[in-house]
């Protein structure tokens, strides 16, 4: 391999190394995003353990499909 093929080969590996970087910082804003609520922790909720575990399943979910 020439300098210009491991430069060219180098730049794909960075493009498809973004890709997942950005998988990964989507996954984690949707986990995120599923436990921020004060409600959900907040044991005066009537449904607190319901909404809370809902909660975690469905960010435990976004952080499973990363792969």
């Amino acid at each position: 391999m020439d300098k210009n093929e491991l430069i060219t080969k180098q730049q794909l590996e960075i493009e498809s190394l973004k890709i997942v970087i950005s998988g990964y910082k989507s996954a984690c804003a949707d986990a995120r995003n599923f436990l921020w609520r004060p409600e959900q922790w907040s044991t005066k909720c009537p449904d607190f353990p319901k909404v809370a575990m809902n909660g975690i399943v469905r960010a435990r979910q976004a952080l499973e499909d990363i792969d």
